[in-house]
């Protein structure tokens, strides 16, 4: 992502800014020095109190932001780098110039475990080398004292440089596998998250679409509808599958609504919707039709599909039939209307089958049942 133009800084800019905060602990010790020689201890424990101040107001949201931001464009080296001089600086004049190794390592060690790049790792470790080597330098030329000769100084800065940048490599190393553990761990939670998503999307037994999955087609199809581009919803539910259930068992039960099932998928077009809401109870979701004829021929092909013999697991064959409602819209509704129409029409489908079978038969009355069975109540909202 590029940076925003108020952030770009030109390469030389960067170097200078860089150079100047690697520069910042020889010149603060210079200072502090000559401090220390004329007005003894006490400017010495003042000075070391002004830096600890301007590095605990650097650490404030306000400050550090505005330097972060200003060193942006070299992946915050010359914040670190300012760092780092800071508490030479500090341990410096205090005459503790052998620990500044020690003490910028731990800055360091932060550094690279925020963020574990090779880049700054190396950046990081090559300041740790320069700002302790200006520190002992400082020494040397007598500019500040030090609690040690400077040459028991420079060897003991020295072995602990060959302790410490070994550390900050084996800090960012492990930094970098935590880091690739915790992404490739929430790749895989993402995953999951996806598959239960699915899962929860659809019918265990039947793949069909669950109540939840159904949610998102019904308010389309409810909410798009339209004169040139109907919606229609089919509220289907099973004649005589509690007998199969009581009969064969259960397992022959849920072996019928699979086969169902695939009937259903088969009557319908690629981009119909079929679910199953619970029971025995299937419904079929029909969007951008263009005449009412199109979820009526839908709905006869359920009615003749579903009562085709199914062979179930122990031998036997059965046969169920279909109650199916209808309800087409051409005008925006709520889901809750589109539900209430649909089954109204199929329990109205439901009572006129009843009343048909109790009627007395004749040929006429039988022919005439016939063809109204073929029929399903579609109110129009």
């Amino acid at each position: 992502m590029p940076l925003p133009r108020a952030l770009r800084t030109s390469r030389f800019r960067t170097v200078l800014r860089t150079l100047a905060s690697a520069l910042t602990a020889p010149a603060l010790a210079v200072c502090f020095g000559a401090l220390t020689e004329r007005l003894g201890v006490q400017t010495r424990l003042g000075a070391a109190v002004t830096v600890a101040l301007v590095l605990a107001a650097s650490g404030t949201p306000w400050l550090r932001g505005r330097l972060e931001r200003l060193t942006t464009s070299t992946g915050g080296v010359a914040l670190n780098v300012t760092y780092l001089a800071l508490l030479a600086a500090l341990l410096a004049p205090l005459g503790l110039t052998a620990l500044v190794p020690t003490a910028c390592t731990m800055v360091a060690i932060h550094a690279v475990v925020i963020r574990p790049t090779r880049r700054r790792t190396l950046a990081v470790m090559a300041s740790v080398v320069g700002v302790s080597a200006a520190s002992m330098g400082a020494q040397w030329l007598g500019i500040v004292d030090g609690l040690l000769p400077a040459g028991a100084t420079a060897v003991v800065a020295a072995g602990t440089l060959l302790f410490c940048l070994p550390t900050l490599g084996i800090a960012s190393r492990l930094s970098r596998q935590t880091l690739r553990a915790a992404e490739a761990l929430e790749a895989e939670r993402q995953v999951h998250v996806a598959e239960l998503e699915g899962l929860a999307l659809l019918d265990p037994l039947t793949g069909l679409l669950s109540r939840r999955g159904l949610a998102a087609p019904l308010g389309r199809a409810a909410t798009d509808a339209s004169p040139h581009r109907r919606s229609a919803l089919l509220f289907l539910d099973l004649d005589g599958f509690k007998p199969v259930n009581d009969v064969h068992g259960h397992a022959a039960g849920d072996a019928l609504l699979v086969v169902v099932a695939e009937r259903l998928l088969a009557s319908v077009r690629p981009a119909d919707c079929v679910g199953r809401t619970g029971g025995d109870e299937f419904v079929i979701v029909l969007e951008g039709i263009a005449a009412d004829d199109e979820a009526h021929a839908v709905a006869e092909r359920v009615r003749g599909e579903v009562p085709l013999p199914v062979l179930l697991p122990d031998g036997s064959s059965v046969s169920v039939g279909a109650s199916v409602g209808v309800a087409v819209v051409d005008h925006p509704v709520s889901t809750e209307e589109l539900l209430a129409a649909a089954d109204a029409a199929m329990y109205e489908m439901k009572r006129a089958s009843r009343s048909r079978r109790n009627a007395p038969h004749d040929g006429a009355q039988d022919d005439a049942h016939d063809g109204a069975q073929g029929n399903t109540r579609e109110p129009l909202l």
